[in-house]
């Protein structure tokens, strides 16, 4: 079934709105982050990096697990 104009120009919306929020968030987690490193610098700054590296990491698949399962919904409902 080829998407319609409408399909399209929703999921553009859908697309343009869930990359914000995900900014939103990647913005808000380097602030917990910088905050973070200041209170345990210097002795823990190494450990924290890689903490933050596999929580971005978890972070950014559960959202584009998210984004997947929602678009199919959508498109399922239009």
């Amino acid at each position: 079934m080829p998407i319609t104009e409408s399909q399209l120009i929703i999921l553009s919306i859908y697309t343009v709105l869930f990359v914000i929020i995900i900014i939103f968030f990647e913005i808000r987690l380097n602030y917990i982050h910088k905050r973070h490193i200041e209170k345990v610098w210097p002795i823990g700054e190494d450990g924290l990096n890689l903490i933050d590296r596999k929580l971005k990491f978890i972070v950014r698949g559960i959202f584009g697990l998210l984004f997947a399962i929602s678009v199919a919904i959508i498109l399922t409902i239009l």
